[in-house]
């Protein structure tokens, strides 16, 4: 869900074989503790955002004209992690 390539690849892929998309599951998602302190912390941030958001955006938007055509739906998958904030990050 981070490389759009992939994304696109995988909505030609599902056209090409069922004809047609009745729903979209949109259920990847990651997470990712790090201090403020990790060289690595924008690294992670973009793998986050790109999986959790962009991803599931790019995908969303792929998928729009063909659920359009069969009046499918879109289902968000989300996790207890978006309605209870994680109070045990490390700053340092």
């Amino acid at each position: 869900m981070t490389k759009d390539e992939d994304i696109k690849r995988l909505m030609n892929e599902t056209i090409k074989t069922f004809g047609k998309l009745d729903v979209l599951v949109n259920n990847a998602g990651v997470f990712m503790f790090t201090p403020v302190s990790d060289p690595n912390i924008m690294k992670n941030y973009e793998t986050i955002m790109s999986t959790n958001v962009k991803g599931v955006l790019l995908l969303s938007t792929l998928a729009v004209p063909y659920l359009e055509k069969t009046k499918g739906n879109i289902v968000n998958v989300s996790s207890i992690g978006g309605m209870r904030p994680v109070s045990n990050f490390s700053l340092f």
